[in-house]
């Protein structure tokens, strides 16, 4: 096969195509990207599918050019098991999608996680690119929300001084530095490995006060990132929960919830919703 055109194009079911959007926009990628990477990652690893349902969706999408190379090496070798492109892309996309969320996001950062893996494993720091800001962390942990289905990277951030995870597809790991860990907690990484919160509430506490219809939509309604009950009297609760986990999860509640303390948070919440009044009286 001599020549090969950029543009792939293949029919997929919907499943599939849902599974590539709900990606696109949790990883902050275009399609284009997303296909690509995808191809790289997994050209040599993937499944022959067989479909019982009708290809609803199509799929176009253009290979960069380190990836139309790739292609045209691997075209009629082992690796291709089968002489249809579509269907070979196909097969592809259907390996990928049948990953957990989590192994999926790895799969396509997959050079960010071999740098953090090295350097966890040599006890060495790294540099990366957060934010277009460049930042060392000595890296402890790879480990995922089940809840959340993301990765975090879990490290000491020398800029704040303090421990902090990054979502792992929002980093890039530009290097790692020959500079052995001084921070490491061996303790607490074994709490945050055996209970860990994307949002570090781990022995943090705030005490709320629910409305009846706040207490319902606590107990009932909204699950995701809700904080673990320390005790409860009443419709008044005590919580762990660390201030950005409360300001991600209780932004919704509005006047159904009342933050009692620890008082800075309370405060910050004050703050933010006078913020937020200031807006709708102009």
């Amino acid at each position: 096969m001599s020549t090969l055109p950029l543009k792939i194009k293949t029919q997929i079911p919907n499943y599939i195509h849902e599974i590539l959007h709900k990606d696109i926009y949790s990883f902050n990628m275009k399609k284009n990207t997303l296909c690509n990477l995808i191809f790289e990652n997994l050209y040599n690893d993937h499944d022959k599918w067989s479909f019982n349902r009708e290809f609803s969706r199509v799929v176009q999408f253009r290979l960069h050019k380190s990836n139309n190379e790739l292609f045209k090496q691997i075209w009629n070798t082992d690796v291709v098991n089968t002489h249809n492109r579509s269907e070979y892309f196909r097969n592809l996309f259907a390996t990928y999608v049948n990953f957990p969320a989590y192994i999926r996001e790895k799969k396509l950062y997959r050079s960010d996680v071999q740098c953090i893996e090295r350097a966890i494993k040599n006890k060495k720091n790294i540099i990366i690119d957060y934010n277009d800001e460049k930042r060392k962390l000595e890296p402890y942990l790879i480990i995922n929300n089940t809840e959340e289905e993301f990765n975090y990277l879990f490290g000491y951030c020398y800029k704040h001084g303090e421990y902090r995870n990054y979502r792992l597809s929002n980093v890039s790991c530009l290097s790692v530095v020959d500079e052995n860990w001084e921070h490491e907690d061996r303790e607490y990484l074994n709490k945050i490995k055996n209970n860990f919160d994307p949002f570090l509430s781990h022995e943090k506490e705030i005490k709320v006060k629910f409305t009846d219809e706040g207490l319902d939509l606590f107990e009932n309604v909204i699950y995701h990132n809700r904080p673990k009950i320390l005790e409860k009297k009443g419709n008044i609760y005590t919580l762990e929960c660390s201030y950005k986990k409360a300001e991600a999860y209780f932004g919704s509640f509005f006047d159904k919830v009342e933050i009692l303390s620890p008082s800075e948070i309370r405060d910050k919440f004050k703050k933010n919703l006078k913020k937020t009044l200031k807006k709708y009286k102009k």
